[in-house]
């Protein structure tokens, strides 16, 4: 198999037997983000990446609508001890809904460089932390 050598100077130099292409976007995005000084805790590039794309400023009194489709049940797989959570609905029951986002802001800021947070702070931006609810939906069955 051939040897390939990425070679972006001073630090960014990497080998491998099969270079990905995949592989190779995001060290190369790693490369870009380290010198411009953005840190990528637990090396979660994508994550943190993820969260720069889609973030959003929502002034007060604003609202914003989400609107998504969920399948049921909910199945939640645990890797660790090969367990499942799940809900059994039954059919004649009503049910309610709603999401519920949690914003952690100590990691979102972990993620960001100075001069971003600079620039949050001087344009009276704040990092929400906490829970946002939706507004309680019931359940439609399709049969």
């Amino acid at each position: 198999m051939p040897h390939h050598i990425l070679n972006r100077g001073d630090s960014f130099i990497k080998s491998n037997d099969m270079l990905n292409p995949e592989t190779y976007r995001i060290q190369e995005n790693r490369y870009k983000l380290n010198e411009l000084n953005y840190s990528c805790p637990n090396n979660d590039f994508d994550f943190s990446n993820s969260i720069r794309k889609n973030s959003f400023v929502l002034y007060p009194n604003q609202s914003k609508y989400f609107q998504t489709i969920i399948y049921l049940p909910l199945k939640e797989a645990n890797i660790y001890d090969n367990s499942i959570s799940y809900f059994i609905f039954k059919n004649k029951i009503k049910y309610d809904f709603n999401l519920i986002y949690i914003s952690d802001s100590t990691q979102t800021k972990k993620s960001l460089p100075e001069f971003k947070l600079k620039e949050l702070q001087e344009n009276y931006v704040k990092i929400f932390h906490g829970k946002l609810f939706s507004n309680k939906i019931p359940v439609k069955f399709i049969d």
